[in-house]
């Protein structure tokens, strides 16, 4: 059996950070949680108002398999 490249919460966390970082200046992680072979970290992207970006990462390689930032909405 292979070893698995993510095997805790806080390396997940560390992907998903070393995604988001370059793009948004602000960058704070909520949570990490696994299901199954996969990993969801909520991070919060907004400096203002809370924003919650979502990364998913594949437990087996790492790699990051889909990811969500919402657009904010100003009002």
């Amino acid at each position: 059996m292979a070893e698995e490249a993510v095997v805790s919460a806080q390396v997940a966390t560390d992907i998903a950070m070393g995604f988001l970082k370059p793009h948004r200046t602000f960058a704070n992680p909520v949570k990490a949680s696994r299901e199954g072979k996969l990993w969801t970290v909520l991070v919060d992207v907004g400096a203002i108002k809370t924003i919650i970006a979502t990364v998913h990462i594949d437990a087996a390689t790492g790699a990051i398999t889909d990811y969500d930032i919402p657009v904010p909405i100003w009002r």
